[in-house]
């Protein structure tokens, strides 16, 4: 129906049919804003709340935000301590017969009832196998990103998945791979690599944009025989002082597609055994003349942080 008062005319965009109002314009009541709306609280039903508080903090990591007797049971609030102000996690008494069916069977089907994100699924297995946390699903990988499931010992089946979608190699196999002992100690070299510091031993003398983030990008400048070579990419991965894995982008040497490049740094006396693989090349030639150039990138990351007599 055509609201009189309008005038319209026909169009044919795109091979689609519009009626659109002309110059004459809408006669009718001004739209209403849209109202602003957001998560604030999910839910969890747990079987004992003490239990679950215990869990959800000492192992998981989350911090109590809200503890508030009602009767038999408590207002019981769970946030994360990076985003103490944001979403809150009720940790919910399951005191109902519906309920309680409805968590057993998803229980029983393997099915999460929840998914928290983390920074590297790896990482978080690691750590919260040591601190006792049972896991279904051990990390696997999920098209671009991982997952692992545990038992939060209340009843319930939680997911991680990486907070960060990693490039698709899978159709890029080339890969290049070099490895040198460093004079300097892992903790060092970690912020060589993820810090502005790194205009010190590769990157042109103030081009370099770095937070040393997840998902955070970066950007840089290298300069050879008065040319500019722009580098950027984003860290997938950050364990301090052990690893770093960060996208890396360049028009001569990837291309322009998002290749992988993981540094892994082991004590070794006094020093570091770094381990780099760079993954994701389209082709061999741009895979061999980045396997040439790194052991001299290294050599420079070596000398410029040696450790002075």
């Amino acid at each position: 129906m055509i609201r009189s008062g309008v005038a319209n005319s026909i169009a044919i965009v795109g091979g689609l049919l519009l009626l659109a109002p002309t110059a004459s314009g809408y006669q009718g009541p001004e739209p209403k804003m849209r109202s602003t709306m957001k998560i604030q609280l999910a839910s969890v039903f747990v079987e004992d709340q003490g239990k679950a508080l215990e869990f959800y903090t000492n192992v998981l990591g989350f911090v109590k935000k809200q503890d508030i007797p009602i009767g038999a049971f408590r207002w019981l609030t769970v946030v994360s301590p990076q985003d103490p102000e944001g979403a809150e996690l009720l940790l919910e008494p399951n005191d109902n017969a519906a309920a309680k069916t409805f968590q057993e069977a998803i229980f029983e089907q393997g099915i999460p009832a929840t998914s928290f994100a983390v920074d590297d699924v790896e990482l978080e297995y690691e750590r919260l196998s040591a601190l006792g946390a049972k896991f279904n699903t051990k990390p696997t990988a999920m098209g671009t990103t991982k997952i692992a499931v545990l038992d939060d010992t209340s009843g319930n089946l939680i997911q991680l998945h990486e907070n960060v979608t990693r490039p698709d190699l899978s159709s890029r196999s080339f890969e290049a791979k070099v490895e040198r002992l460093m004079a300097a100690s892992p903790d060092v070299l970690f912020d060589a690599w993820t810090s502005p510091r790194f205009d010190q031993w590769f990157a042109a003398p103030g081009t370099v944009l770095m937070k040393p983030e997840v998902n955070a990008p970066y950007f840089f400048e290298a300069r050879f025989e008065g040319q500019r070579h722009p580098h950027y990419g984003r860290f997938l991965r950050l364990v301090p002082n052990r690893l770093v894995e960060m996208t890396w982008i360049t028009a001569e040497g990837t291309h322009g597609i998002e290749t992988v490049v993981k540094v892994e740094l082991t004590p070794s006396g006094t020093g570091t055994l770094l381990r780099l693989s760079h993954t994701g090349f389209a082709d061999e030639e741009s895979r061999k003349g980045h396997e040439e150039a790194w052991p001299a990138g290294l050599e420079q990351l070596d000398n410029a942080f040696r450790p002075t007599p």
